[in-house]
This record gives structure tokens, sequence and C-alpha cells, in this order.
């Protein structure tokens, strides 16, 4: 023998493929359920299926938002952006409506605690407890805090 190794080269890329594919033993129950499993059933009619390893993904195609050297980008590969900038109004819209939910969900909170002295919350066991009243200052507090940031000119 001249070449050994490519002998044994020959033999490891074979137990390679063979590592691939998994026999898989496919049988019915007297219930009439499905089974697969890697050992043989204990019943005697059953199929054998030979399971492949799925072939490699293929690579996923580049976003045009990525990071692109200058130099690979012809141009016709130039992306219209246009309609990917957010309308400016839309933003402030959207801005407004969440200062104002903020703002009515602060109030809201104030309301509650000056109203109401015993205030319960979750214990963070699954139970509730009752708030001190250092915990009921303290949140007032912060409720006010919110009301000042959240409901600027409303």
């Amino acid at each position: 023998m001249k070449h050994p190794s490519i002998i044994l080269l020959t033999l490891m890329m074979l137990c390679a493929t063979a590592a691939q594919a998994a026999k898989v033993y496919k049988w019915v129950d007297a219930d009439g359920r499905v089974h697969y499993e890697s050992t043989p059933p204990p019943v005697d009619q059953y199929q054998t299926l030979d399971i492949k390893e799925p072939p490699p993904s293929p690579k996923p195609e580049r976003h045009f938002l990525d990071d692109k050297p200058a130099a690979d980008v012809s141009e016709g590969d130039q992306p219209n952006t246009e309609n990917l900038q957010p309308d400016r109004e839309e933003i402030d819209r959207k801005r407004r409506e969440v200062m104002r939910y903020n703002c009515a969900a602060a109030r809201k909170n104030k309301m509650t605690l000056i109203s109401f002295r015993r205030i319960e919350i979750p214990d963070g066991q699954g139970g509730k407890r009752r708030l001190t009243e250092e915990e009921r200052d303290a949140k007032l507090r912060e409720a006010e805090q919110q009301i000042k940031e959240f409901c600027k000119g409303n």
C-alpha cells in the first residue's frame, strides 16, 4: 500500500456519511397511535425510515440596510428610501397621543391615592398587601411628578 492516508481518509468520509443518516422505526400500536422511535419496536409490523440530515440552510440575503462597503454598491443597487422615512407629523401625532394617555393615567393614579387611604398592591407572591403611609405618600409624589412631565399643555 503506497497511500494508507488516502484509504484512511476514504474510510473517515464513509463513516461521516453514515453518521448523517439515522434509522427511525415507525409503527402503530393497538390503539391506532403512530410511534416513531430510534430503537426497533416490540411489534412485528413496522417501517424503517432512513432520515438524512437536512442540507445546510442557505445563506441569508443581505438586507439593503446592512452595512455594505461603498465599493460593493452599484448604481442599480441603490435602495429607494423615500417611503422609508416616517412622516414627521405622524411621529408627532403618536407622541402627543402617548403623552395624553400617560397624563390621564397619572391623574387617575393621583385621584386614587388621594381618595382611598387603604390601597392594596400585589405582594409578588400571588397575594396582596396594603401600602404603608410612607409608600402611599411616595406614590403620590411620583404621580404628581408624572403629571408635570406628561400633562404639559393638556
